[in-house]
């Protein structure tokens, strides 16, 4: 499943792609004057979004041969603010369109591949992660520390919803085999 889920991330991340007629011009960040600024549309209506992290393989339109790497240093709703190697800076002049193309950042999946990879080692990491219905029965798990019917609520306030997800903690239905 983590698998499928880095392709559906690269997937969801090349929809921001801005090559061809799509092809934008970058700014001077106002967050960080050495940083430049792309705007993408609709970035900030749809997630997942670009992260700080992400990479780009940026060119001048038609020159694809001549890729310059950067990254994703911030984001604020359609604007993302990028970082690039001094060669790239002092060639690219304010305004002129670029094709980017954007690329998941694999730090924390990789940190997840890990993670599954080194989970067989635990002994019990196993029932906890992939429970069968034995791990789940009911003598096992430990009671709940407080009784949801004597709860004085400090906020008087809360919608059915909240109050039933706070009930819930308090009775431990979430809580640990």
């Amino acid at each position: 499943l983590l698998w499928a889920e880095e392709h559906q991330l690269e997937l969801d991340l090349h929809e921001f792609d801005l090559v061809g007629d799509k092809a934008a011009p970058l700014g001077i960040s106002r967050v960080d004057r050495a940083l430049l600024v792309l705007r993408v549309e609709g970035l900030a209506e749809k997630r997942p979004s670009v992260l700080p992290g992400d990479l780009v393989n940026v060119n001048f339109v038609g020159q694809r041969k001549r890729v310059f790497k950067g990254d994703v240093r911030e984001v604020e709703q359609e604007n993302v603010h990028l970082a690039f190697s001094a060669e790239f800076v002092a060639e690219y002049a304010v305004g002129t369109r670029v094709e980017v193309a954007f690329n998941l950042s694999r730090a924390a999946l990789r940190t997840f591949h890990q993670g599954l990879t080194h989970v067989k080692q635990l002994p019990a990491a196993s029932s906890l992660l992939f429970p069968e219905a034995d791990d789940l029965a009911p003598e096992q798990l430990q009671p709940g520390r407080l009784s949801a019917t004597a709860l004085t609520w400090y906020n008087a306030q809360l919608n059915p919803e909240q109050a039933a997800a706070v009930r819930a903690i308090v009775d431990g239905a979430g809580r640990r085999v």
